[in-house]
């Protein structure tokens, strides 16, 4: 009798778990396209928007490559995580992501003197273009 009782509370706790886990789906297929989709048109819209104002700027070659490097890092890191891979393979490719960036922001302040890296894109591309001048 026991027995029969154990095997019906374990089948009653498997069905409850699985019955919870289908309402609890909130990440289905549709949705993670949605998300996906979502989060490159922002990121396309992003490096639009960031074209325009570093053209209209004149900015130097290595800003340019630190902005879209950092727009395009920050979107395909939110697209890994919507996708929803284990933590196991997520943390190497942000890590990854982090090196790449952190070398990318780091880079133009080693090339720079201390007071030169406040100053905006315009400035820099005027005071490159006198210095050709001279």
């Amino acid at each position: 009798m026991s027995i029969n009782i154990e095997q019906a509370a374990k089948d009653f706790l498997r069905s409850s778990v699985n019955q919870m886990a289908k309402e609890s789906a909130v990440w289905n297929k549709e949705m993670i396209i949605i998300l996906i989709s979502a989060t490159l048109g922002f990121g396309l819209i992003a490096l639009i928007m960031a074209t325009i104002l570093l053209y209209k700027k004149e900015c130097s070659g290595n800003q340019i490559l630190q902005v879209f490097g950092i727009i395009i890092i920050v979107v395909f890191s939110v697209v890994l995580i919507i996708v929803g891979y284990s933590q196991s393979q997520l943390t190497p490719v942000i890590g990854l992501f982090g090196a790449i960036a952190g070398y990318l922001l780091g880079r133009g302040s080693t090339m720079q003197n201390p007071t030169a890296a406040s100053e905006n894109c315009e400035e820099n591309s005027n005071d490159n273009a006198s210095s050709n001048n001279a």
